[in-house]
């Protein structure tokens, strides 16, 4: 190794060698530094007594000793690791102070308040070197293993300064024990405290909406933990109990509002004070000679965030299919009001001729405001008087803090179908509403051998001017009710109408689908090349003001309905008064 002046001096093996006197007395020396590259000090401060009784040899005779190791040096034996029993309630202690006495519980050991540190030489230990020492002892100092003991023995001692040139010789020591030591260095060095809670959430919440909440604990260097756990609670949200940072010293929240007023509060479980804690011995002859000892101790650190949460309406439309001229109300509940009740204006819009048309920037079909509590509450009834699809909307109008938050327009829970009439007679007319065809399961052309039909297949709309489904200008083509379900659905109608006969062009397609019988075979090709089969269930005759809703459902069992029209012709009006209804499940 070298010495202060550059040249090199020879390691001394292991041997037993004299214990170090000073003054003309026999000193033994109760811990030690380790500067694994050489440590210098102004000069070496020892105890004004050199007579330690609880040293015998080097080695502790007071029974403080606790996890370590002895190794013979240069300046005689030395103990590397920490002492145990002599603070009470510690079970970890570390010297701070070189060549003064051992450690013993009779020295009556006493915490010592003054923040200022100072070495065994007078120098002041700057508050980082403090906090990095605190760090060291919690993260390392705990353990049962010797390395690990020394190791932070070591590191805690390079950072008083006190150490004399060469008093320690790293061959004598276990080659982990300089390995950990620099790990030591390494971690206090980026983890130290005083540390803060960083966390990542939107400014502005939505009640009932999840969000991520990133958090992060920052030490004093701005390096965030692994590995730290967190506590979680919140007011007026769901949140977990716990958290952990990851290897990247991050965690991810999930955090659900409740109400308007949200608190997220965040509490670390125990992390390495950024306060070294110092016990001093209190004894007379111990006070001037006795070493002092650094223990491990630990701190929390919390955070609170307030944010307001923006209230959800969700409503529910009493009915989903009516016929035209039925009546319909919507169910409306507000949550996360930051008051008693809140302005709704609700808004009914309509009719539109598919799905797809519907939109909220026109006139609306109805309009009306409404108080609304936390409690369930009832829109008045409207009447839908023509056929077609109808959506309502909510929108928050007041109080201030609340206003804004609405419901989506044109979703499946708040649209209702009024139902459209199905006129395929030789009186009948409707205009060609069809719509472009999407997909690949899109029917393209349907056969039924044992009644010689053969059409192709075309999607239609509701023609909302005559309140009746869109059928093909071609008698001979057939209409597929675009909103209603594809083949190969798993529940619901594909409804398919034709024509009867027309009055100028003679019979349609479905001329000959009233004498369709139970067990009939009916296939229906689909665009993307596959052919599907049907059997007949059910032939059924309504008039048409009374077809049945489940025509048009989309819900119940997967069905194929096959509609036209039928009955008694009414010369005057010359229109057919039935509908002919074929019902056929996929076979």
């Amino acid at each position: 190794m070298q010495t202060r002046n550059g040249k090199e001096r020879e390691s001394v093996p292991i041997r037993e060698v004299e214990p170090m006197r000073c003054r003309g007395a026999t000193v033994f020396v109760g811990c030690v530094v380790a500067l694994l590259a050489g440590s210098s000090a102004p000069r070496a401060a020892e105890p004004p007594n050199p007579n330690d009784p609880c040293a015998r040899s080097g080695r502790d005779t007071c029974g403080t000793a606790g996890v370590g190791f002895y190794r013979l040096t240069r300046y005689g034996t030395r103990w590397f690791g920490d002492f145990r029993g002599a603070v009470k309630g510690h079970r970890h202690a570390f010297c701070i102070d070189l060549r003064f006495w051992y450690a013993s519980p009779s020295y009556r050991y006493r915490e010592v308040s003054s923040t200022v540190l100072r070495n065994r030489d007078g120098a002041i230990i700057s508050p980082e070197k403090q906090q990095r020492m605190a760090y060291a002892l919690w993260a390392f100092g705990r353990s049962t293993k010797p390395s690990r003991q020394a190791a932070t023995m070591l590191y805690v001692d390079s950072l008083m300064g006190t150490a004399r040139p060469g008093e320690l010789d790293p061959g004598v020591l276990p080659t982990r024990v300089g390995a950990l030591y620099r790990s030591i260095a390494r971690a206090a060095a980026r983890y130290h405290g005083p540390y803060r809670v960083e966390t990542r959430l939107p400014k502005r919440l939505i009640v009932k909406r999840p969000t991520k909440v990133m958090v992060a604990i920052r030490s004093a260097s701005g390096h965030a933990l692994p590995g730290a756990t967190l506590s979680v609670s919140a007011l007026g949200a769901v949140v977990p109990s716990r958290a952990r940072t990851d290897g990247r010293g991050r965690a991810v929240i999930t955090l659900r509002p409740t109400a308007a007023h949200v608190q997220l509060r965040l509490a670390s479980r125990a992390l390495a004070s950024s306060r070294l804690r110092i016990f001093a011995p209190s004894t007379a002859s111990a006070a001037r000679n006795g070493q002092r000892l650094a223990v491990p101790s630990a701190e929390r650190v919390s955070a609170r965030l307030s944010r307001l949460a923006r209230p959800v309406v969700t409503s529910l439309v009493s009915r989903q299919i009516v016929r035209a001229g039925g009546t319909i109300f919507d169910r409306v509940r507000v949550s996360g009001l930051s008051g008693g009740t809140a302005s709704i204006e609700v808004e009914l819009f309509g009719p539109f001729p598919s799905r797809a048309a519907i939109s909220c920037t026109v006139s609306p079909y109805w309009r009306r405001r409404v108080s609304a509590t936390a409690a369930e509450i009832r829109t008045p009834p409207v009447r839908v008087t023509r056929a077609g699809f109808y959506t309502y909307r909510q929108r928050l109008v007041g109080p201030a803090s609340d206003a804004g938050a609405q419901t989506p327009c044109g979703v499946g829970s708040e649209t209702t179908l009024s139902t459209p009439q199905i006129s395929t007679g030789q009186g009948d007319s409707t205009a060609d509403a069809r719509a472009m065809a999407r997909g690949g399961l899109i029917p393209v052309r349907l056969r039924i051998p044992e009644l010689g039909i053969r059409a192709a297949i075309v999607p239609e709309v509701i023609d909302i001017a005559k309140g009746a489904l869109g059928m093909p200008a071609n008698i001979q083509h057939l209409g597929w009710w675009r909103d209603g379900m594809a083949p190969t659905a798993q529940s619901g109608s594909i409804l398919i109408a034709g024509h009867y006969d027309f009055a100028t062009a003679g019979r349609g397609a479905f001329y000959s689908l009233p004498r369709a019988r139970r067990g009939e075979r009916i296939q229906v090709a689909t665009a993307d090349g596959a052919v599907h089969a049907y059997r007949v269930v059910a032939v059924d005759s309504y008039p048409k003001s009374a077809l049945p809703l489940t025509v048009f459902d989309r819900r119940g069992p997967p069905r194929l309905v096959l509609v036209t029209c039928g009955g008694r012709f009414d010369s005057t009006t010359q229109h057919f008064l039935d509908n002919i209804v074929v019902t056929a499940v996929p076979v």
